[in-house]
């Protein structure tokens, strides 16, 4: 039986890469024999689990991997080439020209759409795996109040001139929504965690729109709160199409008209239809439920259980 190997540093981190490797893999400890390696040299015959190129992944790496009889699978989470002399210039990594797709044997993507994209781009076997929140959010939301003013918060990295959120501006002016850029701003200062409604707005047929993760929605959910979102790639496997908050349109007209419907409807029937959704995307994007029953899929899919 091949034991599980997840290609990381054995240490804290909270970023992005630090949540699918670190909080990922003390759950994998605790379900499966699993070990945080990164040492190429001691790992043979084994699953191993690589998170994009956040741990210095590259091509010789991946060749070596196979030689010593291991399976790869690669969790390809925001899978992007950005120029470093030009911001706008950004877009999928290629792993057939770089190479790396030859020593790839299973693919983990954000959503299903990103299933269907790469199966046929890469002819491998891809499974959809959507990013769980911090488990660190579930302490804060005990302490939030009910019944308070209504904010909004956008939370995260709004991307490349603003991409990741569109009239982030305009959003700031003309309906005071707060800005919070760092994690442990999130879950250190009332004035953000205590925020009743999210936002997420991306342009349609974006990279963010298609390949982004769910991320808006996850901290939103484990936060007790509501979002606006558009029904980008990330969120469709997850809220239905009735969530009364999600954005259809992308111009900034339909974005104030929804603004003000949350607004109309705060603590209303509606409003409280939309937090029992999130209720339920709270349930299914904690890390335990994710690696439980999302990552037990997959080791079944490579002949591990």
């Amino acid at each position: 039986m091949r034991k599980i190997i997840l290609y990381s540093n054995p240490r804290k981190h909270y970023e992005s890469a630090g949540m699918r490797g670190f909080q990922i893999g003390e759950q994998l400890k605790e379900y499966y024999k699993c070990d945080v390696d990164k040492n190429m040299d001691n790992i043979k015959n084994s699953i191993v689990i690589f998170l994009k190129d956040n741990y210095g992944v590259n091509k010789q790496l991946l060749e070596k991997s196979k030689k010593q009889g291991n399976i790869n699978i690669m969790d390809i989470i925001d899978l992007v080439y950005i120029n470093p002399d030009n911001e706008n210039d950004y877009h999928d990594l290629d792993l057939i020209d770089n190479g790396w797709n030859d020593f790839i044997d299973y693919y983990i993507v954000n959503n299903s759409h990103m299933v269907d994209y790469y199966t046929k781009k890469y002819k491998k076997f891809c499974y959809p795996i959507p990013h769980q929140y911090d488990p660190r959010l579930e302490n804060v939301a005990l302490s939030r109040p009910k019944n308070k003013k209504l904010e909004f918060l956008f939370s995260g990295f709004v991307g490349h001139t603003n991409k990741n959120c569109l009239y982030i501006n305009e959003l700031k002016r003309d309906y005071k929504i707060k800005f919070c850029d760092k994690f442990d701003d999130l879950i250190s200062k009332p004035e953000f965690y205590n925020c009743d409604c999210h936002i997420s707005i991306r342009k349609e047929g974006s990279w963010e729109y298609i390949i982004k993760p769910a991320m808006k929605l996850a901290n939103a959910a484990a936060l007790g709160a509501n979002i606006i979102t558009s029904y980008d790639m990330s969120v469709r496997d997850l809220i239905p199409k009735d969530y009364p908050y999600l954005l259809l349109e992308d111009d900034y007209e339909s974005v104030k008209k929804m603004f003000d419907y949350v607004i109309k409807t705060y603590n209303t029937e509606i409003w409280f239809k939309g937090l029992k959704i999130m209720s339920d995307v709270r349930k299914i994007l904690s890390v335990k439920r994710i690696v439980k029953k999302r990552y037990r899929d997959l080791l079944k899919k490579v002949g591990k259980e």
